[in-house]
């Protein structure tokens, strides 16, 4: 029989589809060159206000600076003559200081008619024809003193662009409709001919069917190769169709619902005998071979977990009462090898007796160990993240908000449903500024994280510190799905470890104290010698030449003046500022830790041996890297003044420079530090030394420094190591920045 249900054809919806296609193209193109010359001709009005800037600035600044405004008025107008510019206004502040004036207005506008005049800031025609332009570019005139001397703002003219662009879409449609006509009338022809109308043929066969929806013609062959195959194959399908039919309605019951469950173990009930049929699958799925394993309701029931066995009578008698449309429950059954398995058990009633009571049941069995074990670290990452002290941020892959824990709205002040899809930027302080972000995002995006520290604010505005990891979470394809935000408010710990600080800066004034004295005990000495030797020739002579007395007083000026250098580096030491940051030459800095620290190194016949490269420049503060290195220098200095003084004392600095690192390197021939006290060096309150001589500050703030002010590496070691063909064992600090 035809089918009697009435839809569109093929033809028709071809016809539809290429229309909507074509049309679609059309506009798309025609879209395209509309914004595409669009952006040209303002990209032509932008470049000729550029080239108009670039031209006129440098000629400007002569002019002003010589007070010709006449001259650069005319300069003006004979650009303005030259290019379709709407206005071009000179600000100049010098001419402006003259008249009594913040600043002096001059320039030349178009008015309504495109005609030139003068510009008049008081005209509000003018001010009306600027106001809503878009065009235009602001300049600061600066002269050869780095002094702002005047402003320059030239606007350009969107005049011409509606005029080309209207031209240009009335030529693109008519070109683009009389094509794309040309070619939907030739694919719609050829369609219907090779495809349609052979579609058309093979669909009405297929529409006489017997009552079993069996086709009952067969399909006329057609003059393509493809469409005579399938013609051929769909006939010969029909015929094993009809062979094999009352074969599939035997089984299909059985074998429809395994294919439904995945194909996994499957097991079949005949409730009047109690008897079950498990398959090999199911069988192999607790670790057993088919022939060991009975098929009885018993071996079943026996390996069901104690714990899960009344849960999973109570869901099959619900089943079985025709409570619920299919049996479904999760259990623990156990294997050959004592373990157990989580078992998703799904069965159905295939078969009733004629009282209605199920007689069969059938279902699988599929494994799902792995999505409860999956289950249970979820719950475990859901309970750490919602009872962690660390602030945590989950973002979707357009960076915005979708969670956070209860520790980050503690530190934020934020809830879920106030910052949800907002950026995590709303939590932006102003303390960083756009390079630091930069250098953030291209580690995010190429490394796939990003750790350090960061000043952000709270809801209230508060700023507050914090060390914060960033991690990139991708699919399978490579694409970003979220980034996870994980910081720890390290407010606190900033204090206290400016307090370190301040601490390990106030010992260190005792320590350079007796530097100091060292450094004046040879000019006060000479300056005491000199002075003392003058009165002397003038007690006894009764009388001294000028050119001596001369002689003399330059010696006591020469020493003087060493011991206010002194007082100068000690100074800058110990007032410097710690925040303050610059370019500075790693070279100066160690000839500087050198000149506070020779007096000591010589006055316990301490040898410095030096390799140092030159022109070595970081950017950082130059007094933390000082104060780092002279804690090194100190420690070692205490080190060298344990060994015999018959014996060299010896210490060796390096400086050079591996690709983008700078090195340190500082060793002494003291011995070494002891094994059991090297992992702790660098602990805070951490010394060796008696409580007097020491405050385990000194070498904590160094690595401090290193790692968080300069973000490098310090390490410290024992080596062994040959100077002049004698062995020597000592330790060994190294800086990598």
């Amino acid at each position: 029989m035809f089918f009697q249900k009435k839809e569109n054809s093929l033809y028709f919806i071809l016809g539809i589809t290429f229309f909507i296609i074509i049309t679609l193209t059309v506009i798309i193109q025609i879209t395209y060159n509309y914004y595409n010359t669009k952006k040209q001709l303002i990209n032509e009005i932008e470049n000729n206000i550029n080239v108009s800037t670039l031209q006129l600035q440098k000629t400007l600044i002569p002019f002003i600076e010589s007070y010709q405004v006449t001259e650069y008025e005319k300069l003006v107008k004979n650009e303005m003559a030259h290019y379709n510019l709407l206005a071009i206004i000179v600000e100049d502040y010098i001419t402006g200081t003259v008249l009594g004036e913040k600043v002096y207005i001059t320039g030349v506008i178009r008015d309504k008619n495109f005609l030139l005049v003068d510009f008049d800031i008081k005209n509000q025609n003018h001010g009306e024809i600027l106001k809503n332009n878009l065009f235009f570019k602001e300049t600061i005139l600066i002269n050869k003193n780095n002094e702002k001397i005047g402003k320059l703002i030239i606007y350009g003219t969107d005049k011409f662009i509606k005029k080309d662009l209207n031209q240009i879409i009335i030529n693109n449609i008519l070109v683009t409709v009389f094509i794309y006509a040309f070619i939907f009338l030739i694919l719609y022809s050829l369609i219907k001919k090779v495809l349609i109308d052979p579609i058309k043929n093979i669909v009405d066969s297929l529409a006489y069917t017997n009552d079993s929806s069996i086709i009952v013609k067969k399909i006329d062959e057609h003059n393509s190769k493809e469409f005579s195959f399938l013609s051929n194959s769909i006939n010969s399908m029909v015929e094993e169709i009809k062979n094999s039919q009352r074969e599939l309605e035997k089984s299909n019951f059985r074998w429809h619902f395994a294919v439904e469950g995945s194909g996994d173990g499957l097991w079949d009930w005949d409730l009047k005998t109690n008897k079950v049929f498990f398959s090999k699958k199911w069988k192999e799925m607790l670790g057993f071979k088919e022939d060991e394993i009975e098929n009885t309701i018993e071996e079943w029931e026996k390996r069901v977990h104690p714990d899960d066995i009344e849960n999973v009578y109570k869901d099959l008698n619900k089943h079985l009462n025709g409570e619920t449309p299919i049996y479904k429950n999760e259990h623990r059954i156990k294997c050959k090898d004592n373990t157990y398995k989580w078992i998703l058990d799904r069965g159905i009633v295939v078969d009733r007796d004629e009282k209605n009571d199920p007689s069969r049941l059938i279902g699988t069995h599929t494994d799902i160990t792995e999505r409860k074990i999956y289950e249970k670290e979820m719950k475990q990452a859901l309970t750490v993240f919602e009872n962690t002290h660390d602030g945590i941020l989950i973002t979707n892959g357009k960076n915005e908000i979708i969670n956070i824990n209860p520790a980050f709205t503690n530190t934020t002040g934020y809830s879920l449903d106030e910052i949800k899809y907002n950026l995590p930027s709303v939590l932006k302080s102003s303390k960083h500024d756009n390079s630091f972000y930069e250098k953030m995002w291209k580690d995010i995006l190429e490394k796939g994280y990003w750790s350090g520290e960061i000043i952000n604010k709270n809801k209230k505005g508060n700023e507050y510190e914090e060390y914060l990891t960033i991690n990139t979470i991708k699919n399978k394809s490579g694409q970003i799905e979220n980034f996870i935000g994980i910081f720890s408010d390290i407010s606190m710990l900033k204090q206290q470890e400016k307090m370190l600080l301040q601490q390990a800066r106030t010992a260190a004034v005792g320590e350079m104290i007796g530097n100091i004295a060292h450094q004046w005990r040879q000019p006060l000495s000479m300056i005491s010698t000199i002075s003392t030797g003058t009165r002397l020739q003038i007690e006894l002579n009764n009388s001294i030449s000028n050119e001596e007395l001369i002689k003399n007083l330059d010696l006591i000026n020469k020493h003087t003046q060493r011991l206010s250098t002194t007082i100068d580096d000690f100074r800058n030491f110990f007032k410097g500022d710690t925040s303050h940051k610059t370019n500075f030459n790693v070279n100066e800095v160690i000839k500087k830790v050198e000149e506070l620290t020779k007096d000591s190194f010589k006055n316990n016949f301490v040898t410095v041996i030096q390799d140092i490269q030159e022109d070595i420049v970081i950017d950082g503060n130059e007094n933390l890297l000082t104060h780092a290195l002279i804690n090194i220098y100190n420690n070692a200095l205490d080190a060298l003044k344990a060994i015999e003084l018959d014996k060299k004392r010896l210490f060796f600095i390096s400086l050079k420079k591996e690709d983008s690192k700078i090195i340190i390197e500082m060793k002494d021939n003291a011995g070494g530090i002891d094994k059991n006290y090297l992992e702790k060096i660098f602990e805070p309150y951490f010394t060796t030394k008696h409580e007097s001589l020491g405050t385990g500050l000194g070498l904590y703030m160094t690595h401090q420094i290193i790692t968080k002010q300069f973000h490098g590496i310090l390490t410290a070691k024992n080596i062994e190591f040959n100077y002049e063909n004698e062995d020597y064992i000592g330790a060994d600090f190294l800086i990598e920045l």
